[in-house]
């Protein structure tokens, strides 16, 4: 099963009626929640139940794609922590974090402004012992540069030495 109680899918659109997905057919009334958000409900063993289903039907992983964290996932005080480290709280879509506006936060909560991925948000959490509701998944990068290339990005001049005794 690819989804736990409380993730956020949307069906996808285009499923059509009376065909198996996943061992599961699809049926006429679930086509009202095609291309919506959802919220699993329940989930057994080879099928789910949305939240927002009141005949609780089933659906099948191959009827569902998930739902990543976006900046219309942001509510009235969460915790706000950027890349950089520094925190702060959301408030009726304004961000309290020094340098980071409402304006520069894209949908996927990067930073568009000029101060680049230093800003990005890479966590929220919720009031209430602060849980979790997004992490960042981070990807291991080594870029390669030249001391010269170190210079030019620091703005002065590096020498390089094996240790500071």
């Amino acid at each position: 099963m690819r989804f736990k109680v409380g993730d956020k899918v949307r069906l996808k659109k285009g499923l059509v009626i009376g065909r198996d997905y996943g061992g599961i057919y699809f049926m006429l009334p679930m086509k009202l929640f095609e291309g919506k958000i959802l919220e699993i409900e329940f989930v057994d063993g080879k099928f789910y139940q949305l939240k927002e289903d009141k005949e609780k039907y089933s659906f099948s992983d191959e009827m569902l794609e998930p739902i990543k964290f976006t900046k219309s996932d942001l509510r009235y005080g969460d915790k706000l922590t950027l890349r950089n480290g520094v925190s702060g709280f959301y408030r009726n879509e304004e961000t309290y974090i020094d340098g980071l506006g409402e304006d520069n936060i894209n949908d996927d909560l990067t930073n568009n402004g000029v101060c680049g991925s230093r800003l990005d948000i890479v966590k929220v959490e919720r009031p209430r012992k602060y849980k979790t509701v997004y992490e960042r998944e981070e990807e291991e990068k080594v870029r390669e540069m030249t001391v010269e290339e170190i210079s030019k990005a620091l703005g002065y001049e590096v020498k390089v030495v094996k240790s500071h005794e």
